[in-house]
């Protein structure tokens, strides 16, 4: 553990629990180092803010390191002033402490510190965890949940993504936003281009049906972001992308043509330089060999009986 140092805190229902995992690959890579499957936390060496996923709930920078709470209250009174209103704050990972000794833990640790306490408005947050038997204590970010104020986008329809999904599918696609440029040809009302432009990522949305280009022109209107949409079938699309997000279109009472996925698949390969994410309410791997992609990574997202599989192709 001496050469980590940084733990995150994380939450996902099990129904999302391929999907998380799926973009935990793509955001810390071989370094997020989960303690044990579905712990709840993971640790990693990487940067990532906890803001940038709807499963990440916060970070604790590790700055300090102790065999137990005493030494560990020692570290902290060594501390500089911290010129900033503060609060400690307990963050639960395997320990087996009750509620008053976690909050007897936050006034010794805030007690030791120098500086002004504030526990209502704090400026920074003070973290301490006991892992696997050793005491943690450094800064704490805790996660904005911004995409959460998507969920009141002003055009919906029942097909439409999960705002939480469509954020893990933008980190998917694109884990490192700079100099990235990402599609999404069947962008519906945009669910898809409101996560991605929320972290920063370049984005343009297509779509055929001009009632969802207006929905989508809607709501990227209602929350500030440009307008990046226009009419088209993908399938005449001649500009190139770094990445694409497909969310293959459906309905409970018309099933694709196997011809026009086809086309699509094609049509996406062509307009796809690096990475693509495609998103299927049925199996499509095959096909999806065939338009001239590899499969590098699946996985199901499940709500009840229904159920779309992801795939991050190259």
């Amino acid at each position: 553990m001496s050469r980590v140092n940084r733990l995150y805190i994380y939450a996902c229902h099990e129904d999302e629990a391929e999907l998380f995992a799926m973009e935990a690959q793509q955001l810390f890579g071989n370094t997020g180092i989960p303690v044990k499957e579905g712990s709840g936390y993971l640790l990693s060496q990487r940067l990532i803010e906890p803001g940038r996923s709807p499963y990440l709930k916060g970070r604790l920078d590790i700055l300090e390191e102790a065999d137990s709470l005493e030494k560990l209250l020692d570290c902290a009174g060594g501390w500089a002033l911290i010129e900033q209103p503060y609060k400690a704050v307990f963050i639960r990972t395997d320990d087996d402490l009750d509620y008053e000794t976690r909050l007897q833990t936050e006034r010794l640790i805030g007690g030791r510190l120098q500086g002004n306490a504030d526990l209502r408005s704090p400026a920074r947050l003070i973290g301490a965890a006991r892992l696997s038997g050793r005491w943690l204590l450094g800064e704490y970010t805790a996660s904005g949940a911004d995409w959460m104020k998507h969920n009141s986008q002003p055009q919906s329809y029942s097909t439409a993504l999960p705002v939480r999904a469509a954020r893990a599918l933008v980190n998917i696609a694109v884990p490192q936003p700079e100099g990235v440029r990402a599609v999404d040809p069947c962008c519906g009302i945009g669910t898809v281009l409101l996560e991605a432009m929320a972290i920063g990522v370049d984005i343009e949305g297509f779509d055929l049906n001009p009632l969802a280009v207006r929905g989508a022109r809607a709501n990227l209107a209602h929350f500030g972001y440009p307008d990046r949409v226009q009419v088209a079938d993908m399938r005449g699309i001649q500009a190139r992308y770094n990445a694409a997000i497909l969310d293959l279109p459906y309905n409970k009472c018309s099933v694709l043509p196997d011809d026009t996925l086809k086309e699509m698949l094609e049509a996406l390969r062509r307009m796809t330089e690096d990475c693509a994410v495609i998103v299927s309410i049925d199996d499509i791997e095959e096909a999806i060999n065939l338009a001239g992609f590899y499969v590098e990574g699946r996985s199901t997202l499940r709500k009840g009986r229904f159920a779309r599989r992801i795939y991050r192709c190259r």
